[in-house]
């Protein structure tokens, strides 16, 4: 996991700071272990990290195959405090 960065944004005039953090999940290494993810996931929560987007990377495959990912990445955001 990385930050990205501390951002700032007035919402009603009202300041708010949230900081990003990346969780890449290599799908390769742990095919077949969503409870873990979503362990994972679920700690980051306690936290106060929440998962607001993710992308697939690193795709693979040959032609005329469907291609896979072999990571996820996800973003997640919190307000910094």
């Amino acid at each position: 996991m990385s930050n990205i960065g501390l951002y700032e944004f007035e919402l009603g005039g009202i300041l708010v700071k949230w900081e990003y953090k990346t969780y890449v999940w290599n799908s390769a290494y742990v095919m077949g272990k969503y409870d873990q993810l979503t362990k994972d996931l679920n700690e980051l929560g306690q936290y106060g990290w929440e998962v607001i987007d993710s992308v697939p990377t690193n795709f693979r495959g040959e032609e005329g195959v469907t291609e896979q990912t072999d990571e996820v990445v996800y973003l997640l955001k919190r307000k910094s405090q």
